[in-house]
């Protein structure tokens, strides 16, 4: 796939995937809080396992790809020192709005966010193979960390509760390695999102690739997994099995290497799947769609009132039917989009994409 500065003209398809990716965040954790005591060993069980995690994946990347179409085409000194000054902002806003969001929300990735935009801001005009070798590298650092520091440290996975969270430690602990999402390894994310942002993504052939690698990274992991868990289970203790089921799973706690090339390379076959129909066959549904993910700052924080009203409104007993909680899902990703596309006709920013703006120029 050939390198190439992407026009900087936006790519209605990246809105479209990001809409996308809050939906299926708002499936899962409508799940989590409506249906805990409803998992049943089902197909829509079973769906929801393998959703896990993965919107996440895709946010990471699709931050990444954004800081690299952002840069794109970005030679004068002015520019990039103006470029770097707003990633550098926007990153202490994250990460402060992600620790007010922690207080509600245990599972915000906001934090990360906000050090990875950090990050971005020293290495955006780094080679492309360098933005590789630092995603490599991050993901090396957390495997080996696994193996030195336990990951179950705080964590009682029953009930999916983080003890000692608000004290230094288990603060450090959890922002950079074992919380819901860490800096490690999804700051490696990122670092992938921006090398990826780095082709002409304008370019079907490219988009393609990307579609076909993306499918087989998937197909790949998961075949591996299943296969290596498979010989353990004939080989080895109960007890062990599960330890080996966490390191050779493509299960997002802890996210190991299957998990990311299984979820990395399904969210880059959705993503470029996006931008490509949207190239190939524009049209008012995905501009409606894509309304939504124009304001992913506002409905990530938006979602999660809506879905600790849901638990409140059911008194947090999670024996909602896993079909009802898909229902509400599907529900609110079909309002989110819809008042999008409405509030966007007469705004051009959401509320705190507006105030981002302001405050990170």
């Amino acid at each position: 796939m050939k390198n190439a500065n992407t026009s900087s003209k936006r790519l209605l398809g990246i809105d479209v995937a990001r809409s996308l990716a809050i939906g299926g965040m708002a499936l899962v954790h409508f799940v989590m809080v409506l249906s805990s005591q409803s998992m049943d060993g089902s197909l829509l069980d079973w769906f929801f396992n393998r959703a896990s995690g993965r919107p996440a994946t895709m946010f990471m990347i699709l931050a990444g790809i954004g800081v690299s179409l952002r840069f794109a085409g970005k030679t004068d000194a002015a520019s990039i020192t103006r470029l770097r000054k707003s990633l550098t902002s926007r990153g202490w806003i994250f990460l402060i709005v992600g620790f007010v969001n922690l207080v509600l929300w245990p599972g915000d990735i906001l934090r990360v966010y906000g050090i990875a935009y950090l990050c971005a801001a020293l290495l955006a005009f780094s080679s492309q193979w360098k933005l590789l070798t630092y995603a490599v590298g991050v993901v090396l650092v957390f495997v080996g960390t696994v193996f030195v520091v336990d990951f179950g440290t705080n964590w009682n996975f029953e009930t999916l509760e983080y003890a000692n969270l608000w004290t230094l430690h288990g603060g450090l602990m959890n922002l950079f390695y074992n919380g819901f999402r860490a800096v490690l390894p999804w700051l490696g994310v990122m670092f992938f999102g921006m090398w990826v942002g780095r082709f002409d993504l304008r370019s079907s052939k490219v988009r393609k690739t990307f579609i076909v690698c993306g499918l087989l990274a998937w197909a790949v992991a998961e075949l591996i997994s299943f296969g290596l868990i498979r010989l353990a289970a004939s080989v080895v203790s109960e007890s062990e099995l599960e330890d080996l089921i966490a390191i050779l799973g493509t299960d997002s706690l802890p996210p190991m290497p299957l998990f990311l090339l299984s979820s990395g390379g399904f969210a880059i076959a959705v993503i470029m799947s996006c931008v490509h129909l949207c190239e190939l066959k524009p049209g008012r549904l995905w501009d409606t769609i894509a309304n939504a993910g124009q304001l992913a700052f506002t409905w990530y924080i938006l979602h999660i009132f809506v879905v600790i009203a849901a638990g409140v409104a059911t008194d947090f007993r999670g024996d909602t039917s896993l079909l009802m909680a898909y229902v509400v899902s599907a529900t609110f990703f079909v309002a989110m989009c819809v008042s999008s596309f409405l509030y966007r006709g007469r705004f051009r920013h959401g509320p705190l994409e507006w105030t981002l703006r302001k405050l990170a120029r």
